[in-house]
Formats: C-alpha cells, structure tokens, sequence
C-alpha cells in the first residue's frame, strides 16, 4: 500500500473537472428481448460447444436489443 499513489488517486477524483462517460455493461451485449414473448434471453454456451437457450423473467426489459428468440421463431 502506496500512501502517496493513494493520495494521488484521491486527488484525482475530486479536482477532475473531465467529464467521464459510463462504460456500457458487458452483460447487455449478451442479452436480449424477445418482442414475441416479451423475455429477456441470451445463449448460454458450454465448454464443449453447445449452445443452451436461457430465458429471464426477471432482468429488465429496458435498453437491451431487439431480438426473436429461437422458441418464437
């Protein structure tokens, strides 16, 4: 532990006039809504290849793409 790094990086954070975006979430790129059934899915890929459907009634619906699963195809 670096007393003076620490500081540094404290520093930084208050006196930063820069306005910094947020990083979009990496999970959001995975997942998407079915406008069929109105699911949240997303591909659930095992070490040995295989591709399993998951579907979530629990996720938000909110700012994820568009997308018809395989079931309501």
């Amino acid at each position: 532990m670096n007393l003076f790094r620490d500081q540094v990086m404290i520093s930084d954070r208050i006196c930063t006039n820069k306005k910094k975006t947020q990083s979009p979430i990496k999970t959001d790129s995975k997942l998407f809504l079915c406008p069929k059934c109105r699911r949240t899915w997303e591909w659930e890929r095992n070490s040995n290849g295989i591709k399993k459907l998951l579907k979530y009634d629990h996720i938000p619906k909110y700012g994820k793409k568009k997308q018809v699963c395989r079931d309501c195809e």
